[in-house]
């Protein structure tokens, strides 16, 4: 790949609350990479608390080459409640 990228968006109740964008440019073939990435929000942003989130959430990631999308990922996030 030459310009591989993932772009993930965020939804909250079908709502678009927010997308992040990641670029890796060229992937050699045949290898195995790994990816970590910490997200921290704004001091001044408002968090929602988890029992708002948990099951309404979606995390839509789409894999991209060269901005063509090549695959997609959706996934709904369930939080525990602590015990």
């Amino acid at each position: 790949m030459t310009k591989f990228a993932i772009r993930q968006t965020l939804f909250l109740h079908s709502q678009m609350v927010e997308e992040w964008n990641f670029e890796f440019g060229f992937v050699p073939p045949n290898t195995t990479n790994t990816w970590e990435n910490t997200i921290t929000a704004a001091s001044d942003a408002p968090m929602f608390p988890a029992h708002l989130l948990s099951g309404n959430l979606q995390i839509l990631s789409e894999f991209l080459n060269e901005g063509k999308v090549f695959g997609r990922c959706l996934q709904r996030v369930y939080y525990d409640a602590p015990e």
